[in-house]
Order: structure tokens, then C-alpha cells, then sequence
């Protein structure tokens, strides 16, 4: 979308009411990120799986079994330790998946979400006024 490249501060109206504002710059330089890998052997991927549980560096958002795949998501900061951690695996690949201005929205307005409404949510800035 254009939108976020030209905007400074983006809200999200819903209903008539203002559920959510943020900074344009916080969502493409989001500390969090999300990660699609995809391990060669299903031997690889259940020890993965397994080693989750014990590691507060990152954690599954989606599991495919069927195709030894997990998207996982991981702090910045813990990146070099997830590439360690990663090392020890045999795997086809991994990419980063951008998250993106119609990705936020779309929490929004996802039938299967549910959003507060008259109020800020994730806003970056509080002093925000309310509808």
C-alpha cells in the first residue's frame, strides 16, 4: 500500500470508531519479526518442535507437519541466537515474512477477530483523542 510510504501516523476506523493509531515507522521497523522455515527431514522438524518449549527466544505462530514447516516469531534482538539455534538443523529455508500496513488492518477486520471498539489499541502515542 501507498499509504504507509506516505503517512505519518495511521488510523484504523471501524464501525464508525477509532480502534487503533500507530506511527508508520513502528510497523516497518517493528522489533518483532516473523520467520517461515523449512526443514528438510520431519526428524528435524519435530526436534525443532520439541526445543521450542524450552527456549523463551522465540516462539511458533503456525505449524504445517504435512510439509515441515513452522513460521516462528523472534525479537530482534535474539536473532543471532535464533540463526545458532537454526545452524543445527538440516533446512530447505527460511525467510522473513513482512508484515505489512493490510496486515494490521486486516486484524481489524477479520471476522474471527475481535476488536474493542471506542478505544486505542497498540496506539503508539496515548495522548491519541478518542472518538
Amino acid at each position: 500500500m501507498e499509504v504507509d510510504a506516505t503517512c505519518d501516523r495511521i488510523s484504523i476506523i471501524k464501525d464508525g470508531r477509532l480502534v487503533s493509531t500507530l506511527v508508520a515507522n513502528d510497523l516497518r521497523h517493528s522489533e518483532s519479526k516473523e520467520w517461515m522455515i523449512e526443514f528438510s527431514t520431519t526428524e528435524d522438524y519435530n526436534r525443532f518442535n520439541e526445543r521450542v518449549g524450552d527456549t523463551k527466544l522465540f516462539f511458533v505462530t503456525k505449524a504445517l507437519p504435512k510439509r515441515n514447516r513452522v513460521n516462528v516469531s523472534i525479537k530482534d534482538m535474539f536473532v543471532n541466537e535464533f540463526i545458532a539455534e537454526l545452524s543445527t538443523y538440516g533446512i530447505n529455508f527460511f525467510t522473513e515474512i513482512k508484515f505489512t500496513l493490510e496486515d494490521y488492518f486486516m486484524k481489524f477486520y477479520d471476522k474471527n477477530t475481535q476488536v474493542q471498539e471506542g478505544g486505542i489499541v497498540n496506539a503508539v502515542n496515548s495522548d491519541v483523542n478518542h472518538v
